[in-house]
């Protein structure tokens, strides 16, 4: 599979993802499911929009809906206890071609249910 394909089924679906965790489908009067716009404004100094984050950090900030929010530290997936906190893969470096395209990891004011980074 060419990376095009790979990277537009991991965006399809981690969109339906979140789309599916956020309450966006809703049923139309004919009984149908419909999906509600998914369009949301964000705030200028939403952390979320920070183009200077670090994704190769051992550990990440969110605000996972489930603990409301209080924002919790969730590790890496390019890190393991296995390899002693070192990272296991060494693609995915900047150097790599690897770019930050999206993150969403919630905020206090919006904690979100499926936190998500995206790498192309």
């Amino acid at each position: 599979m060419n990376l095009f394909k790979f990277v537009f089924i991991l965006l399809s679906i981690l969109l339906a993802t979140d789309l599916l965790a956020q309450g966006a489908y809703d049923i139309a009067p004919d009984g149908q499911p419909w999906i509600k716009s998914s369009i949301r404004m964000w705030e200028p100094d939403n952390p979320n929009l920070d183009s200077n984050w670090d994704w190769r950090d051992s550990s990440y900030t969110v605000y996972w809906a489930p603990f409301g929010n209080n924002p919790i530290k969730v590790g890496s997936p390019f890190y393991s206890e296995v390899t002693g906190g070192v990272a296991f893969t060494l693609d995915y470096e900047p150097e790599d071609g690897w770019v930050l395209v999206f993150r969403n990891f919630g905020t206090p004011e919006n904690p979100i249910a499926c936190p998500y980074f995206v790498l192309i």
